[in-house]
């Protein structure tokens, strides 16, 4: 009623909303494994590398997510490769121990270090097999 009477006097209503429109968060575009809104994150001055209060760098969130074209727009926009998490491992360790076969690939296309050992001795490959994800550890196996 009130928008038909509006109309009526020659005002329009916006459809547009300023909350909608807000910059969204890079914790929530990761999340939502939006690439398009984790790269205006960053152009809008989020820090790809800033871990959070946990002490998870934004690569971490992203492979434990496993959200796949959110982690290729954090590389592209020059997140640490090998940023450790705390208790130092790799995003290519996290993403092979959770089963983020997608992230998996994606860190390896773009030259993670599949060799690397975490503090405790591990390659990315022995935490898959720790894990029970059999395909990643191969798929790991037959990186050169």
């Amino acid at each position: 009623m009130l928008l038909a009477g509006l109309a009526l006097s020659g005002c329009t209503a916006s459809t547009s909303s300023p909350v909608a429109d807000a910059p969204v968060s890079l914790d929530r575009a990761i999340s939502e494994d939006d690439a398009s809104a984790v790269a205006a994150a960053i152009k809008n001055g989020e820090d790809p590398n800033h871990a959070d209060v946990s002490g998870m760098p934004p690569i971490h969130v992203a492979v434990a997510e496993n959200k796949p074209n959110a982690l290729r727009a954090l590389l592209e926009a020059g997140a640490n490769i090998e940023a450790p998490a705390p208790g130092g491992m790799t995003p290519l360790m996290t993403a092979a121990g959770g089963g983020a076969m997608d992230c998996v690939k994606v860190l390896v296309e773009a030259g993670a270090d599949v060799r690397k050992q975490s503090p405790d001795g591990y390659t990315a490959q022995q935490y898959a097999v720790a894990m029970g994800k059999n395909d990643i550890a191969q798929f790991l196996g037959s990186v050169r």
